[in-house]
């Protein structure tokens, strides 16, 4: 699985930098395990949703923070980046950054 970023001001043909990539076999615990230690206290029914965390490359653990503590914005996503998510099983998820409302 990968994770791409579009910046909405290209300035060549293509400026899609891959942010994350792995594959859930790099996972600190496998989802059995996860699924085994969270079935414990949970009954899980159809369309539920399990969030497992990321792996490296966000913006977050990418950027240094300055002297003051704060950290550059500019890899954090921006309106008009689109995001693409990708996974060879099930194909890719484009979602485009729009400003709240």
């Amino acid at each position: 699985m990968s994770l791409t970023i579009k910046p909405s001001t290209p300035k060549r043909a293509s400026t899609a930098v891959v942010r994350q990539s792995y594959n859930s076999q790099e996972m600190i615990w496998s989802f059995a395990d996860v699924l085994e230690y969270l079935s414990q206290d949970f009954t899980f029914v159809p369309g539920d949703v399990i969030a497992g965390g990321t792996s490296a490359g966000t913006a977050a653990d990418k950027s240094r923070r300055s002297p003051d503590g704060k950290r550059p914005l500019d890899l954090f996503l921006k309106v008009g980046d689109t995001v693409e998510v990708s996974s060879s099983k099930i194909g890719v998820l484009a979602n485009k950054i729009v400003a709240s409302e």
